[in-house]
């Protein structure tokens, strides 16, 4: 497109504005219809030529220039755009299902390799929120899907529409067939670009547009969890508290990505707040619907376990001292190279004397520490959830000097010494760090023999 050109649909899409602000909805299409001539492929004006049809009760070519927009936006590769449209084309006319299943062709898993997932699959931004509390808390509203009722016109609809003779009565025709685009060339969508077509076309068809306005508190950390979201447009910021009860900043989602999944396979409540940070349009699907998905595809199981892990590991390390200096693309880089071990009560996790060759994180469960002078035991610590051990022994490169034992069924994070040594060497704060905790913990258990030995 020329630079004129471009000037020319900047300045439709600004009138055209103007006449949707008015509730003129036949200038507003004249008007987008011609700038739809001079840019074809332009997902804003699309959509707002459907919303436009539908506001003035002409449903039959809202539906056909929705089809237009979520061809658009699945071409491009913004995959839940095009769900969100297709929502409204379904809540139109039931009937119309040829997109849904255009875009379950397109996005879902190829046979053979699949996409590789980029190294870092949630993109982050890296800007901090402030941890003020929204004046508004609201709930999540849902997206009114149903058409507005016609509206008598607008004594506007008689103005002349600038280069209106131009204009086509018809919608501006645009051959976008799916078929003939390379998913190759699409980007990688977290969940999504695992599924098969059939479990990608019974997951689309189960999910339910929503809007969150900016400040909305959309989970609430402790609150039942029974649901799980995708963003199909805007930010949110999700937190939580430190061990302290201080706010913690844990991360941000974007377009794209997911979160609610907790609620699924942990305790069914949630584990943070996630706040609108601004308008954000979402696609909700409720844990009945999720349970019933897996019953039927059981695989899907796996696939929202897999991204469950990480997040897991992620909270663990965002809210333990140690690690919580770390950027979240530094977090990701470490949860990389991290695995999970699960050990039954009474198994021995560290045995005093052992090459110390790594560090934990104790996730769920509780351990004993104790070592023995003579016959006699000396109890050290009780490890709760969030608690490290095994840093001394890979600071030191001495025998670990404590029995580490499980007393419930535990479940832990592990990294090798290598893992964590080459990124205390990347970050001087992490490493700081953990010296400081090493220091800490050999004075606290030098006190607690010498108190126990002569008690």
């Amino acid at each position: 497109m020329s630079a004129r050109s471009a000037s020319d649909v900047t300045k439709l899409k600004d009138q055209a504005a103007r006449y949707i602000v008015k509730g003129s909805w036949g200038s507003a299409i004249k008007v987008l219809l011609q700038a739809q001539q001079l840019a074809p492929n332009d997902t804003y004006i699309a959509r707002k030529i459907g919303d436009c049809y539908q506001r003035d009760g002409d449903n039959d070519s809202a539906v056909e220039a929705y089809k237009v927009a979520a061809k658009l936006f699945a071409a491009a590769g913004f995959l839940f755009k095009a769900i969100s449209v297709n929502k409204i084309i379904l809540s139109i006319d039931p009937n119309e299902t040829d997109v849904q299943e255009a875009l379950a062709a397109l996005y879902s898993k190829r046979d053979g390799p699949a996409r590789p997932a980029p190294k870092h699959w949630r993109a982050v931004e890296e800007m901090q929120f402030g941890m003020v509390e929204p004046e508004q808390i609201g709930m999540v509203e849902t997206v009114q899907l149903d058409p507005v009722e016609p509206q008598q016109p607008d004594p506007v609809e008689s103005e002349q529409v600038q280069g209106s003779e131009a204009v086509a009565e018809e919608a501006f025709e645009i051959d976008l067939d799916l078929a003939k685009v390379d998913p190759e060339k699409l980007p990688w969508t977290p969940l999504f670009s695992d599924l098969m077509e059939e479990e990608l076309n019974r997951v689309i068809d189960r999910i339910v547009p929503v809007y969150a306005a900016a400040g909305t508190v959309i989970c609430r950390e402790g609150d039942q969890a029974d649901s799980m979201f995708v963003i199909s447009h805007g930010l949110v910021r999700v937190t939580s508290r430190d061990t302290s009860g201080n706010p913690l900043w844990l991360t941000n989602l974007s377009e794209g990505e997911f979160f609610g999944e907790f609620g699924f396979f942990a305790d069914g409540k949630r584990h943070a707040d996630v706040i609108a940070a601004e308008d954000v349009e979402l696609l909700q699907i409720g844990k009945k619907e999720i349970e019933e998905i897996v019953n039927e595809f059981p695989r899907i199981r796996e696939v929202l376990y897999r991204f469950y892990k990480q997040r897991v590991v992620d909270t663990l390390l965002a809210k333990n001292p140690l690690f919580k200096s770390l950027s979240p693309p530094q977090r990701k880089e470490l949860i990389e190279q991290a695995s999970l071990e699960i050990h039954e009560a009474g198994s021995t996790i560290i045995q005093e004397g052992d090459d110390g060759e790594s560090l934990y994180i104790l996730k769920n469960g509780e351990a004993e520490v104790f070592t023995a002078m003579g016959d006699e035991r000396i109890d050290l610590a009780v490890l709760k959830p969030g608690d490290i051990f095994g840093e001394i022994s890979i600071l030191t490169g001495m025998p670990t000097s404590a029995n580490v034992v499980a007393q419930t069924r535990t479940e832990l994070v592990k990294f090798s010494k290598r893992e964590v040594m080459a990124m205390a060497e990347k970050h001087q704060q992490l490493a700081h760090l953990l010296s400081e905790t090493k220091e800490h913990r050999v004075e606290e258990t030098i006190q607690r023999i010498l108190t126990e030995g002569f008690v």
